[in-house]
Parts: structure tokens; sequence; C-alpha cells
């Protein structure tokens, strides 16, 4: 398992880091997929609960296949 953050995967404007995420996981047969989520400017407002959810939701997103 690979951190993004850390391996330098990052869009413009994001985060170098995150603050204050969450996670959520599942495991499907063979598959294990981990999500983290944070907001990009933890000032801005935004309750734990709801990047908490943010996370389980995107456990709901199509994933491409694993090439390695």
């Amino acid at each position: 398992m690979s951190d993004l953050l850390r391996e330098g995967v990052r869009y413009p404007g994001g985060p170098e880091k995150l603050q204050k995420a969450e996670y959520a996981s599942a495991v499907s047969g063979p598959t294990v997929t981990i999500v983290e989520s944070a907001w990009v400017d933890p000032a801005a407002g935004g309750t734990e609960a709801e990047v908490d959810q943010i996370a389980t939701d995107a456990l709901s997103l199509t994933t491409p296949p694993f090439l390695g």
C-alpha cells in the first residue's frame, strides 16, 4: 500500500499532507480498498463526521483494476 501524497502524487493546489483525516476500508474478494479523506483547508470548516461520511461514500466509486 502506498500513501499517494507521500509518494508525491498531487493535483494543482492540493495539500502536501492530510490533516485530521478519516478513513474507510472494504474487502471484496482479493481486493482491499482504503480511502483516506480530509478537508483541503481544515480552517474552512466542516465536521469530522462529514469528512468520515465522504470517506465511506468514496468506497462506492468504481476503481480501475490493479495492473501491478
